[in-house]
C-alpha cells in the first residue's frame, strides 16, 4: 500500500514512493527540513523493505521519536504512528487519507490560534483564521567552491 508522512504543521504531505527517502536539512536529501535548526544535515532515512517501513536514525544531535518512544538506530514504522525528525513532526497515513489527515491538522491548528489569540478579559482578537499555503523560498545552491570545511580549531570559545 503506498504511504504518506503528513507533516503536523499543516504542511505537503510526503510520498513515500522511493526504496529509501532521506531527510534533513542538507539540500541532498529527498525531503529537505530546512525549518528546524534541530534537524541535522543528514538526520534520518526511511526504507521500505518488502511491505515495511524503517526508519533509520543517521547519528543525528537532536534524534528520531516515533511516537513517545526514541529510535536508537532504527525502528518499524507503522500505519497512523507519529514520526518526529528533531522537532518536526509527521504522521503515517495511507496515500488515499493523506488530504484527509492534512486538512484535520490545520483545523486544529486554525482552532488553536483562534482560541489563543484573545484579550484580556477573554475578548477575541479574530473571529475567523485561514490558513494559507506559503510558496517555500527558493532553494540556493551554493557553488562547491564556496564550501568552507569546518573542524574543532575552527570553533571560537
Amino acid at each position: 500500500m503506498k504511504m504518506a508522512l503528513v507533516p503536523v504543521d499543516g504542511g505537503e504531505p510526503i510520498l513515500l514512493d522511493k526504496a529509501i527517502l532521506l531527510l534533513g536539512r542538507g539540500a541532498e536529501c529527498d525531503v529537505v527540513v530546512a525549518s528546524s535548526r534541530k534537524v541535522s544535515r543528514k538526520h534520518c532515512c526511511v526504507a521500505r523493505i518488502e511491505d515495511r517501513f524503517v526508519i533509520r536514525d543517521l547519528a543525528s544531535m537532536n534524534g528520531v521519536r516515533i511516537n513517545d518512544s526514541q529510535v536508537k538506530e532504527q525502528a518499524v514504522l507503522l500505519e497512523n504512528d507519529f514520526l518526529w525528525v528533531g522537532d518536526v513532526g509527521y504522521q503515517m497515513v495511507p496515500y488515499p487519507r493523506m488530504q484527509q489527515v492534512r486538512k484535520s491538522f490545520q483545523k486544529a491548528i486554525a482552532a488553536d490560534i483562534r482560541s489563543s489569540a484573545r484579550l484580556p478579559g477573554g475578548k477575541a482578537i479574530a473571529d475567523s483564521v485561514e490558513l494559507v499555503s506559503a510558496a517555500p523560498p527558493p532553494e540556493r545552491v551554493i557553488p562547491e567552491e564556496e564550501i568552507l570545511e569546518l573542524d574543532d580549531s575552527d570553533i571560537l570559545e
